[in-house]
């Protein structure tokens, strides 16, 4: 078996010290694009490095150095949070689970919804360490006082790494999202090739302040005007209070005239909206389409209550947002692109057994 290149050949070959090799080749490079050392001599190493095949040994640096502090912090799994949050957990644990060789100390700071929401889990995580966080991955900011707790951490030398949403303004590492108008435009041009130009549509929109509610929304309304559709669009909003939702749901149901299709934007609002269409008598009379693949939906999809979900592959949001963190952290490796986006996917019966409980792991 050949002999593994180190740090010490190149620097033999070359005719340069250790610590010159390793500052031309690792971690301070990339976060500040110096390496301190000659433009000409750090040509040298690299090129030495590239033919001599030499490989950085990440686990064996990693067990030299102290324990890197990893926080992941996501909403916590509430009865309605776990139809989506249970597989970005998920994805994170299975990246960190995989990174287990490393020196890594992983911090898990669910967040849920009131005072000790995710802007106070975020500062708690400042004071609860003031020796240092290494790393931060998150979700973008839930309400808008979260916002100015990621710039706290930010501004506190935090690398952050988001999935689901991004932060404007944040000076993060790289976020990991679907494409919420190319989602929303997905839905409306599935439910339009099946209803007629007189049909109504309800649609569950979600929390208005949510990005990923609204840009759903927005690119629901942007393919109908794209396309000349004048059908009925009603719109409810709603998204903490199921059963203030599931009331509003089933009234615009009863009282939208033409009433031929129902679009949910979000995961919990695809409960109410499957229940509210068997309450009414109007399941599988209408064409519904809702969001994320997890049991109570798939039963849906398969007794005909919903015609289509769409998968936003919240694990691979989550597992690819971990993975851009922690190759930074141990590697130095900046991503190439700071913001990435996972595919949406319609789902149907036919295809809805790659999809059930988070399975899917494609292209991660």
């Amino acid at each position: 078996m050949p002999k593994r290149i180190t740090i010490l050949d190149i620097a033999h070959r070359v005719g340069v010290s250790a610590g010159t090799v390793h500052r031309a080749l690792t971690v301070h490079r990339a976060l500040t694009g110096k390496s301190g050392v000659s433009e000409p001599v750090r040509a040298a190493i690299i090129a030495e490095a590239k033919i001599s095949g030499y490989r950085p040994n990440y686990v064996a640096s990693s067990l030299k150095r102290k324990k890197l502090r990893v926080a992941a912090s996501f909403p916590g799994l509430t009865e309605s949070n776990r139809y989506f949050y249970s597989f970005i957990w998920q994805g994170f644990r299975d990246y960190a689970r995989e990174a287990g060789d490393y020196n890594l100390e992983l911090i898990e700071l669910p967040f849920f919804e009131g005072e000790a929401g995710q802007a106070a889990e975020l500062d708690s995580l400042i004071a609860r360490y003031p020796e240092g966080v290494d790393g931060l991955v998150t979700v973008g900011p839930i309400d808008r006082r979260a916002a100015p707790a990621l710039m706290r951490c930010a501004e506190g030398g935090i690398p952050i790494a988001l999935a689901c949403d991004d932060s404007e303004g944040l000076a993060r590492l790289g976020c990991v999202l679907v494409d919420h108008d190319v989602t929303g435009r997905m839905m409306a041009e599935q439910i339009f090739s099946q209803i007629g130009p007189d049909g109504a549509v309800v649609l569950l929109a979600g929390d208005m302040l949510v990005p990923a509610h609204y840009g759903v929304v927005k690119g629901f309304e942007a393919y109908m005007a794209d396309h000349g559709l004048s059908n009925e669009l009603v719109k409810v909003y709603g998204y903490l209070n199921s059963e203030d939702l599931k009331l509003r749901t089933i009234e615009a149901f009863r009282k939208t005239g033409r009433f031929a299709a129902a679009c949910c934007v979000c995961a919990r609002g695809t409960v109410v909206m499957a229940e509210a269409l068997r309450e009414t008598g109007f399941a599988g009379k209408v064409r519904a389409i809702g969001s994320d693949v997890f049991d109570e939906n798939a039963r849906s999809l398969r007794e005909g209550t919903l015609t289509n979900l769409v998968y936003k592959d919240p694990y691979g949001q989550a597992y690819r947002a971990s993975r851009i963190l922690l190759n930074f952290l141990i590697k130095g490796q900046k991503p190439l692109s700071d913001t990435q986006f996972v595919e949406s996917v319609m789902v149907f019966r036919s295809n809805l057994g790659q999809y059930e409980s988070g399975s899917y792991r494609g292209n991660l």
